[in-house]
């Protein structure tokens, strides 16, 4: 009566409808229905209308039965459950809020009971785990994990709830073939009174950021191999120019060791004086913001100095444009300066010889016609000593110009190379001892050669000028007396070494050098000593043509000079001539001799004169001559005159062939016939090592005379073997 808000005495002997109101008393009219009809009744929730508010109540209702069954009443019990329902209500709401934020949240999370059995997981969880929440909850570690980590959860988790401390670890674990890295956070979860009630986890996946820091390290340690290995400089500069970072290479460069504090390094510029204003304007332009390009010479702590290309770019820029610190990438091209510089020194050389060899040719046509004209006339002026010693005269001076003919021929390496095997340690004892007055008694000379290595293909005459070029110099440079050594060695040259230039190729050389210890010379008169006419003599004391000629005639022969400070003070020069070299054959056979009468020669000269006065030379000593102007004319001659015996022809011919396609045109046609070349100049066409190795004998012009006779009696009795042609 009091949850309805009347007295007893009010409401009995009323009906539900009139208690409840007839929407209320619907429910409990049928429920009192059943019970009448005997069924059992549960306990049932009806909203009921009390104290002007709807309520929950639950009801249960029996029948008060006789001893026949028979019902005499009904009774009724109920529970006001309104509070309750409301705190359900509140307790869903706050358990759904609770869902939310855990499926919502970034991490995965996980609450366990006290012995380990999974209470609840989110779905943050559930992904992450490939596994569903209702396959989980209510289970243990064991039936989720492997052995192996179920044992470590459970190790960790007893240590929590011994330590009453949160802990945290990270752990790497194989979900479905994949690593998965996380970092477990757990702690203890207490009700009010501080007892624990259960166990939070928290894991953090950082798979992919363990990733990104594997990538991020192993492309540092690409990075830091590349910069240790590479052989460019790179350096980090701050504003003011101090090293921030220097790789291995640039410590190469400045000299500076790899143990060494850059804090240790003196505040000094490795740059070059004269080079020091351009460097600072590239590296303040970079502070700018533009990258920068700059050539200039760099001078380590050791005094080495080093040519440097340098790239300067703005490394670090802040949002304003400034530049707080300065990239530096340098190239070493010291070496490529070097052979660029040898370039262009060959290329002078190339034209001053090219120059050179067309004036000495013409010349030598000219003394060839002033000496075979004075050796014609000598013939005639047998018995007048006066006349005789007149001619004398005037044939050395002629001779003399043909040496220096010769020797502008060697500088520009269009000399007449005659290679045969050579003895070279022998020459070099030879050539000193005739040296030995040269030398004087003030001077100490030291000789170390191997000899049984020292053999190769060289022109012995021009090795043997070479030598005494060498050696006069090395005596000049002692005028107060002193010490020269000499060496002849036989070394195995890799291109790795880099002292053959850039024409040089790796193999066997005979090397010879020729040391002194005397003044030295400076980088600059190293560099221009091969030039011609370049001499650090007083005038008068020297022509500049001495190491020119060496110059041409080693590179000729195929090999190297290099001119070099000697390290106990001095200058060494090096020549390197190659071991392997065609031997000439032999033509030490004597045969019977042809009569000269039977032997007929074929002279090939464009030029008239000399033509002409070789003719008459060779007809004076009783050879049958017949004349050629040039390769066409010859051919001719040599169709109508089947008997010639030798043909003698210049290399150079005016139009159509020259002497060398005419002389393997009658080897391929004629093979019987003998051969001989002559020139004063031998261009790049001609090739004498080859041509000696085809037993074809030359003259240089201009020739003497006797020279041409004497070689012409030589072939007269050489066998007449056909000449091996090579297109």
């Amino acid at each position: 009566a009091r949850f309805y808000g009347e007295n007893a005495e009010a409401v009995i002997g009323k009906t539900p409808e009139h208690v409840h109101g007839v929407e209320s008393a619907a429910p409990v009219r049928a429920q009192e229905a059943e019970v009448l009809r005997g069924r059992d009744q549960s306990p049932n929730e009806i909203q009921v209308m009390a104290g002007g508010a709807e309520h929950s109540v639950l009801i249960l209702k029996f029948a008060v039965r006789d001893e026949n069954g028979a019902p005499l009443m009904l009774c009724g019990m109920g529970v006001d459950i309104t509070e309750r329902k409301r705190v359900e209500q509140e307790l869903k709401r706050v358990n759904a809020e609770l869902k939310s934020l855990l499926d919502n949240a970034p991490i995965s999370i996980v609450l366990k009971d006290l012995e380990g059995r999974y209470l609840a997981v989110n779905r943050k969880w559930e992904e992450y785990f490939d596994r569903k929440a209702e396959d989980v909850v209510g289970k243990e570690p064991e039936a989720i994990h492997g052995p192996a980590q179920a044992q470590a959860l459970r190790v960790q988790e007893a240590a929590l709830l011994e330590s009453d401390k949160p802990s945290a670890r990270e752990l790497d674990f194989e979900i479905n073939g994949e690593t998965r890295s996380a970092l477990l956070n757990k702690f203890v979860v207490r009700d009010n009174a501080g007892t624990p009630i259960m166990l939070c986890g928290m894991d953090v996946d950082f798979t992919a950021q363990k990733r990104l820091e594997r990538e991020l390290r192993a492309g540092e340690q690409r990075l830091r191999t590349i910069l240790d290995t590479t052989p460019n400089a790179v350096l980090l500069f701050d504003r003011v120019g101090s090293i921030v970072y220097i790789n291995p290479a640039a410590r190469a460069f400045a000299e500076i060791a790899p143990d060494q504090s850059l804090a240790d390094v003196p505040r000094i510029s490795f740059v070059a004086a004269e080079h020091r204003e351009a460097a600072i304007a590239a590296f303040n332009a970079a502070l700018e913001g533009s990258r920068q390009d700059v050539t200039f010479d760099l001078i380590g702590l050791k005094g080495t100095r080093r040519t440097i290309d340098i790239t300067y770019v703005p490394y670090s820029v802040a949002p304003d444009g400034s530049v707080s610190l300065i990239l530096s990438i340098g190239r070493d091209i010291t070496e490529r300066r070097r052979l660029e510089a040898q370039v262009r020194h060959l290329q002078r050389l190339e034209s001053v010889g090219t120059l050179a060899g067309g004036v000495a040719h013409e010349f030598n046509n000219l003394l060839g016609v002033v000496l075979g004209n004075l050796d014609l006339l000598s013939l005639q002026l047998k018995g007048d000593d006066s006349k005789q010693k007149l001619l004398e005269r005037i044939v050395a001076s002629a001779t003399r110009g043909a040496e220096l003919a010769h020797s502008m021929l060697s500088f520009g390496r269009r000399a007449m190379l005659a290679p045969v095997p050579t003895d070279v340690a022998e020459l070099v004892s030879r050539t000193l001892k005739s040296m030995k007055d040269a030398i004087g008694e003030r001077i100490t000379v030291e000789l170390v050669a191997a000899p049984e290595l020292t053999h190769c293909a060289v022109d012995p005459v021009m090795l043997d000028s070479a030598i005494h070029q060498l050696v006069a110099n090395a005596v000049d440079a002692l005028p107060n007396g002193g010490r020269l050594h000499i060496g002849v060695e036989d070394r195995w040259v890799s291109a790795d070494e880099g002292i053959l230039g850039i024409e040089g190729r790796e193999g066997h050389y005979v090397v010879i050098s020729v040391a002194d210890y005397g003044r030295g010379m400076t980088s600059e008169e190293r560099a221009r000593a091969t030039e011609p006419f370049f001499t650090t003599k007083k005038a008068g004391e020297g022509s500049g043509l001495g190491l020119s000629m060496v110059h041409g005639f080693v590179h000729q022969s195929g090999g190297h000079l290099a001119i070099e400070p000697n390290p106990a003070g001095g200058t060494i020069v090096w020549m390197y001539l190659p071991a392997e070299g065609r031997m000439g054959l032999d033509g030490s056979k004597e045969n019977q001799a042809l009569p000269m009468s039977s032997y007929k020669v074929l002279v090939v000269e464009d030029e008239d004169e000399l033509r002409v006065v070789t003719a008459a030379g060779l007809r004076r000593h009783g050879y049958v001559v017949v004349e050629a102007r040039n390769a066409s004319k010859a051919i001719e001659v040599l169709e109508r005159h089947r008997d010639i015996a030798l043909l003698f022809s210049d290399i150079m011919l005016g139009g159509g062939m020259d002497g060398f396609q005419l002389a393997k045109w009658v080897a391929a046609r004629r093979p019987t016939i003998q051969l001989m070349l002559i020139s004063g100049y031998a261009g790049a066409e001609l090739l004498p090592a080859d041509l000696a190795a085809r037993g074809v004998p030359f003259l240089n012009k201009p020739y003497r005379l006797e020279e041409l006779v004497n070689q012409v009696a030589a072939m007269i009795g050489r066998p007449k073997v056909p000449l091996r042609v090579v297109s």
